[in-house]
């Protein structure tokens, strides 16, 4: 039997994961291109990814404290059938 806060913990483990590899790809991509360009060259794109990677790292790690919050109290666990 499975609880409500498994399956919102398994779902929030997803997203991270998710988000996190998805990232990973546009930076692998990007950091390529970097190495190609001229040195000292930074366009828009690269700062655009930059913000949008740490908005999701901060995202991602108010998520995890959410989730660990639950994992915590005890009264958040229901029974599932």
């Amino acid at each position: 039997m499975q609880t409500v806060k498994e399956d919102s913990f398994a779902d929030d483990t997803e997203v991270i994961r998710r988000f996190a590899r998805s990232y990973r790809r546009q930076f692998s991509d990007l950091i390529e291109q970097l190495n190609k360009a001229p040195q000292g060259k930074i366009d828009s794109r690269c700062v655009r990814l930059c913000v949008e990677a740490m908005d999701m790292v901060l995202l991602t790690q108010d998520r995890m404290a959410q989730v660990l919050r639950r994992l915590d109290d005890p009264r958040a666990v229901r029974h599932v059938a």
